[in-house]
């Protein structure tokens, strides 16, 4: 009986420079290009002299997690393809000068540099991150969610991927910035984790995505027990600093965790100086007493909207002002054996305008899109800004 596979295969004994890494050449390329290992000596400085410097274990990292690893030891994964760790440490040398590659080699003291660093050697260096003191803050603190302070390296990661923001802007500028803010539970088997929400050993990391240049622009590494709404504002005040030139109008997406007044009063009443008001679409929960206040309105004050449909837009039949919006998701209605008839939706989608306002000179029109005859099983909606 012949073979399935008319091929025999045979083991190659030899040590050859080949590669199965061929698609993580590009962005190796990309950062040596864009001079990143030099941006990163001048803001991490955590190896000035000895050993591996900070542009070889930051990089490492970062071509080891592009690589799918998902733990430290998987660099040993790296290091044994010999054609990419050969490539890695080529394209290292070649963006230094001959008289810089001279003092890099006495930065060992024993062994030539490798293409990539050891196991223990990120280990170590990774600790450097790390604040002793903060820890002991955290013991003496009566609060459940504590954010350490980040030190000198840890800041200069947030000024390094400010760098990178600004690199993609000036290769591709973008004068809208869209920010989805979000929380990730991210599970953990290890013993030191704190437990979140949903009653397992986490990590919660927040973090600010640009969705025209699809980049992270902000990040903040979390306990799992910290509250995804915790410190929200600050996040998003950060996140804009982090925005290069260039940027003229900010938008906002989030959802529930970040429903806070102070949040809603920040981007509506143009409290940020450099980009004014910030329109924004923020999920919340439909409480018994936004339920009430919706079921109160009666028959006649409901108006019908329009759709326009080569904009795929709904679009309100009457002057709207500025104002805010609660839009009832569909997606959170019951699955249905049979998906409803298109005109019924047609007839309980309905729309309201109020004014309300009070004494902090807080003047919102409260647009309400509503599934009013599903009212009593929905638990989100939207908060959405007009103009």
């Amino acid at each position: 009986m012949g073979l399935i596979i008319p091929y025999k295969f045979e083991e190659e004994k030899r040590q050859a420079k080949l590669t199965g890494l061929t698609g993580m050449l590009l962005p190796l390329e990309l950062m040596y290009a864009m001079e990143l290992d030099k941006e990163i000596q001048k803001q991490i400085k955590v190896r000035p002299t000895q050993g591996y410097s900070d542009g070889k274990e930051i990089i490492s990292l970062i071509l080891l997690n592009l690589a799918g690893g998902e733990h430290v030891e998987d660099i040993k994964q790296l290091k044994g393809d010999i054609g990419f760790n050969e490539l890695a440490k080529e394209a290292s040398e070649r963006m230094i000068n001959p008289k810089i590659a001279e003092r890099a080699k006495k930065r060992f003291r024993k062994l030539q540099e490798e293409g990539f660093p050891s196991p223990s050697a990120i280990h170590r260096y990774l600790f450097e991150f790390h604040d002793e003191q903060e820890e002991i803050r955290r013991q003496k603190s009566d609060q459940a969610a504590f954010i350490p302070k980040q030190n000198e390296h840890l800041q200069g990661l947030s000024k390094l991927n400010n760098f990178i923001a600004g690199y993609k802007q000036r290769i591709a500028p973008q004068e809208t910035a869209t920010l989805d803010q979000d929380a990730t539970v991210i599970e953990t088997s290890k013993s030191d984790a704190l437990f979140c929400y949903k009653g397992y050993r986490s990590y919660q990391p927040i973090n600010t995505y640009w969705h025209e240049q699809g980049i992270v622009i902000h990040s903040e590494f979390r306990d799992g027990n910290v509250p995804a709404g915790f410190q929200n504002l600050r996040i998003l005040e950060e996140s804009l600093e982090s925005l290069p030139k260039g940027v003229k109008i900010v938008r906002f997406r989030a959802d529930t965790a970040a429903y806070q007044h102070e949040i809603l009063r920040y981007c509506e009443e143009s409290k940020n100086k450099r980009f004014g008001r910030i329109e924004f679409a923020i999920s919340c929960d439909v409480t018994a007493e936004f339920r009430k206040a919706v079921l109160k309105i009666e028959e006649p004050d409901w108006k019908p909207l329009k759709k326009n449909s080569k904009a795929n837009m709904w679009k309100v039949t009457s002057n709207a002002q500025k104002s805010v919006l609660f839009l009832i998701s569909l997606l959170h209605r019951p699955k249905q054996a049979h998906p409803p008839k298109k005109n019924l939706f047609i007839d309980i989608l309905q729309f309201v305008s109020l004014l309300s306002q009070s004494k902090n000179k807080i003047h919102l029109s409260l647009n309400l899109f509503i599934l009013k005859k599903s009212m009593a099983k929905n638990t989100k909606s939207l908060a959405l800004s007009q103009t």
